[in-house]
């Protein structure tokens, strides 16, 4: 081949190459501008043009999509619109357009608010005050001014320090709580307390609290119901030496603690009591004390247990609010507060929203046609009642069984029937895998946190669809209907059917 045909064919590549280049260049052009105009497109969506809308304010709006109000000292409404999805404490109350919630510092300690929200709740909670072996310690400095605000609680000054008076001491806790301390002597748990244990797998977030517990050895862990909870408390249990207690509200929660336990082989270790029996454990020591539905501690005659002297202890809700306000007390009696928002488990599909139903009827008789008509589907189902003779009635007529506060083997009776009617006792610690649906006939007036209790029965369960029914009259709505308020705080949307 000659050198004059080998430079033609040279550049008749060049030229070639040169074209391919101009287009590749001319596609990229082609590909910029269009992305630019999706951008513009995209904005001109999340940004529509509103007559009398500025879009700077709207765009400052949903940087911070909340109004923040005082409602007295230590607490803030939070009100948000009803579009925004964001959950913030307690919901006090719902308009067609907004919710508003009420955060205090009990709530930010049980789970993270936004920082601009913290902010205006002040400092976080402070650990130099304490409560240790029925002394007062406080920063140094500060014991005069101790002595004088919490001199009701206290015996006498001396050389070991301040003394409290004897049987006052969770009185003075619940009082430095609301002060805005964590009253608690971090004790670590002692290498020598802990064995071995096999078999156990924690999520990331059970790993997270374990760490916190071995940390301050007295936590109160705050997560929604299903999230492991009683098998992380089975769990320590096992991984505990020594003598060890688990409180409950029922014989139901009993018998769901042994199951946990005996998975790790330590049904004959652990004591199980219910919160009225305190008379059988009253002089007893113990190496760890964990408290179910500690929520319910702060009851007059409850609250005795967290007198029982212990070296660690755990508390467990799901819902660690009260209807008296008194959500200090929940803190104060049981240990460093460990949360997190449901928020965080919705996002990453730890639970799952289950339908809510409120199906809307004229007279108390209409009910037991929407309960027949909703039973034709045969569906894993608790029905729940408020009256023995409700209950009774109900079980008779549709041929069902029945458990309440005299029945025996009660986790057993619902795990074997597709459908079981249960009375307050299912309310909590009741864990059922395959359970689909849940449907309340009575209830107990505005009770937000029985509300929640039934409705997260459901959040156990490992079955895709999960569905809540509340069969209500429509005086029974207009006078009880807010307590639908736990569920939709929490994001859940409330259907009502007429």
């Amino acid at each position: 081949m000659s050198v004059d045909l080998v430079v033609e064919k040279y550049k008749s590549a060049q030229a070639a190459l040169d074209r391919a280049k101009a287009a590749v260049d001319l596609f990229q052009q082609e590909v910029t501008a269009m992305q630019a105009q999706n951008a513009a497109t995209m904005e001109q969506l999340q940004f529509p043009v509103i007559p009398k809308v500025s879009r700077d304010l709207l765009i400052a709006f949903m940087k911070q999509p909340y109004l923040l109000l005082p409602k007295r000292a230590d607490a803030y409404y939070v009100i948000v619109p009803r579009f925004i999805d964001m959950q913030l404490g307690w919901l006090e109350f719902t308009t067609p357009s907004y919710n508003v919630f009420v955060v205090n510092r009990y709530v930010r300690w049980m789970a993270p608010l936004p920082p601009e929200i913290e902010s205006r709740l002040g400092p976080a909670p402070a650990t130099d005050a304490k409560v240790v072996h029925g002394l007062l310690k406080v920063s140094p400095g500060t014991e005069d001014s101790a002595w004088t605000r919490y001199r009701k609680f206290l015996l006498k000054r001396d050389q070991y320090g301040i003394h409290v008076q004897k049987g006052y001491e969770m009185e003075l806790i619940r009082h430095l709580v609301k002060d805005g301390y964590l009253p608690f002597e971090r004790t670590p748990v002692q290498r020598e307390d802990i064995r071995p244990l096999s078999g156990f797998e924690p999520r990331p977030y059970q790993r997270d609290a374990l760490e916190k517990w071995l940390e301050w050895g007295h936590v109160g862990i705050y997560w929604a119901g299903g999230m492991g909870k009683t098998y992380l408390g089975a769990a320590i249990c096992a991984m505990v030496k020594g003598a060890k207690l688990v409180v409950v509200p029922s014989v139901t929660e009993k018998e769901q603690w042994k199951l946990y336990l005996r998975h790790f082989k330590m049904e004959n270790e652990v004591a199980v009591e219910t919160y009225q029996s305190f008379h059988r454990v009253a002089n007893k020591e113990y190496t760890l004390i964990v408290f179910d539905e500690a929520h319910r501690l702060p009851a007059p005659k409850w609250s005795q247990f967290a007198t029982l002297r212990t070296k660690y202890r755990l508390g467990f809700s799901a819902t660690p609010y009260r209807e008296d306000g008194q959500e200090n007390l929940i803190i104060a009696l049981t240990g460093f507060p460990v949360g997190l928002s449901w928020g965080d488990f919705l996002q990453t599909r730890t639970i799952r929203k289950p339908r809510i139903v409120c199906r809307v009827v004229s007279t108390d008789a209409e009910k037991m046609t929407v309960l027949e008509s909703l039973l034709r589907l045969p569906l894993k189902t608790l029905i729940f009642v408020e009256l023995i003779d409700s209950g009774e009635k109900i079980a008779e007529h549709f041929g069902l069984p029945f458990v309440y506060g005299q029945s025996t083997n009660r986790l057993d009776t619902i795990r074997d029937n597709l459908v079981t009617v249960v009375s307050r006792v299912g309310d909590e610690g009741i864990s059922v895998k395959d359970l689909e649906r849940t449907i309340e006939v009575e209830f107990l007036g505005k009770s937000r946190r029985q509300e929640a209790q039934r409705a997260y029965r459901l959040l156990h369960s490992v079955k895709e669809e999960i569905s809540h029914t509340v069969i209500m009259t429509t005086a029974e709505l207009d006078k009880f209907g807010s307590r639908f308020l736990a569920l939709e705080e929490k994001g859940f949307q409330v259907e009502y059917v007429c």
